[in-house]
């Protein structure tokens, strides 16, 4: 069944969102005569996109790897965190090492906390219980053995990411299989995983 896309109740200034988003052209206003000055224009598409994450009724907003964020998200960011619509929560995700020393994000986690409360979470690795678990989340089934649980934590030291991609590759290589509504692994000894993962 096909979703109904929700209304956009958008100001003129919403016809700036064009350019970013074609397939919504019949239901964004008018487009917006050009400006000459760039800041202005980067700024009316900024208020442009709060708007948008306004009038969707957004709650959440997750950005994933904002190291990897280009400057333009982070400085819309910076204008949304500045002046966040009512209730809105904004959750990034970032390694601290990764990020380029001419980034914005150092800028952006430290906004004063006036209008958004700042919480910092620091993931720690997964232990093998939580390896297990991850696992069998992964791949559909509560039957994870201990020993396999232990092995994806050893050569993955419980970051999330890695036991991931070890799945996937020994999912590819065929080392574990689904048979008859279960998972079958190799035994342990043969598995290999690769030293990019490890």
């Amino acid at each position: 069944r096909a979703v109904q896309a929700p209304e956009l109740a958008l100001s003129p200034l919403g016809g700036a969102l064009r350019p970013l988003f074609p397939e919504l052209w019949d239901r964004l206003p008018p487009p917006l005569a050009a400006l000459t000055d760039p800041k202005a224009t980067r700024h009316r598409l900024f208020r442009a996109l709060t708007e948008l994450v306004e009038s969707l009724g957004i709650d959440v907003l997750v950005v994933e790897d904002a190291h990897w964020a280009d400057s333009a998200t982070l400085e819309w960011l910076l204008t949304l965190c500045a002046t966040p619509p009512p209730g809105l929560v904004v959750v990034l995700t970032y390694r601290p090492t990764d990020i380029p020393a001419d980034s914005l994000l150092p800028r952006l986690v430290s906004l004063p906390a006036v209008t958004m409360t700042r919480v910092r979470v620091e993931l720690q690795p997964l232990d093998v219980a939580e390896t297990r678990t991850l696992i069998a989340a992964l791949v559909g089934t509560s039957q994870v053995s201990e020993e396999f649980a232990g092995f994806l934590h050893a050569h993955t030291d419980g970051v999330p990411l890695a036991i991931e991609e070890c799945l996937r590759l020994l999912r590819d290589r065929r080392d574990i299989v689904e048979r008859g509504g279960r998972w079958v692994r190799r035994v342990l000894a043969e598995l290999q995983v690769p030293p990019t993962i490890r």
